[in-house]
């Protein structure tokens, strides 16, 4: 049976090993340990501790320390204020971890989720529209078969920086599954989406800078609005799905879905 892993790192580890190992088997002992560590130790050995190699969550959780740590020279009370503020701090960026898309960096499908309903709320609120683009990368599982698995992973992380370069400062790019992105545009309907959706399809078929050699990727795109097909987040997903399928198959790039498929709230039918 394996023994439950110990609070307190073995003194003749160096920290940063220590940490890394704590870390693995028990994420909660590590930032626990990490706690103590700030409260009963100086601000050199805590740069000297996050001058070494640790694991992904930790970094973020010794800057916060040395930042607030700059704040107060005292100890006591401010210092265990200080790591509570640190701890906060580690805990918003996991949840923005939790949001996404480790391939890309882009969001992904829970903040899709959670961003459809702000809009959505904003259009009941307020009668902002908002369009809805969903994108599909073609032939993606014939460059897997043909060039591997890296290759199309290449492909994929190309065209989240195309998209992200392309949008504006207030529209949200996401990779909702393996080769489907989504794009968010506040204040456009469906005829201003399809001009973003051209400017997106002309990014996506520069090949890269870092491969000269590479074939230009084709995507197909989908297009949805509020309120022009209605309110209903499922209901609009699954129309931009139908309308990005109907682009693939059409051979025409960019699809808006018929308004006639669904009810249009207002619309007095």
């Amino acid at each position: 049976m394996t023994p439950a892993p110990s609070s307190t790192p073995d003194s003749r580890e160096p920290p940063a090993l220590a940490l890394r190992r704590l870390e693995r088997v028990a994420p909660q002992l590590a930032e626990a340990w990490l706690v103590r560590l700030f409260q009963k130790s100086s601000r050199e050995r805590m740069e000297r501790l996050a001058a070494g190699a640790l694991p992904a969550s930790a970094p973020e959780l010794i800057v916060a320390l040395l930042r607030v740590a700059g704040e107060s020279e005292s100890v006591g009370q401010d210092r265990l204020s200080a790591a509570a503020r640190a701890v906060e701090a580690r805990e918003r960026w996991l949840d923005d971890l939790a949001h996404t898309d480790p391939l890309t960096g882009l969001f992904n499908r829970r903040h899709l989720d959670s961003r459809l309903r702000q809009l959505l709320a904003d259009w009941r609120r307020h009668a902002q529209p908002f369009a809805l683009l969903l994108l599909d990368v073609d032939q993606l599982k014939r460059i897997n078969d043909a060039h591997g698995h890296a290759a199309g992973d290449r492909v994929l992380i190309d065209l989240a920086n195309a998209i992200t370069h392309s949008i504006r400062t207030g529209d949200t790019a996401l990779r909702i599954s393996g080769d489907e992105f989504c794009v968010l545009a506040p204040h456009e309907n469906a005829a201003d989406a399809a001009a973003l959706a051209e400017r997106l399809i002309a990014a996506a078929a520069k090949p890269p800078i870092a491969g000269a050699g590479a074939r230009p990727t084709s995507i197909s795109v989908g297009i949805v609005a509020c309120p022009e097909h209605g309110d209903q987040p499922e209901a609009m997903l699954e129309l931009a799905d139908r309308a990005m399928y109907t682009a693939k198959r059409s051979g025409k790039a960019i699809t808006i879905a018929p308004r006639d498929d669904h009810d249009v709230p207002g619309d007095g039918e």
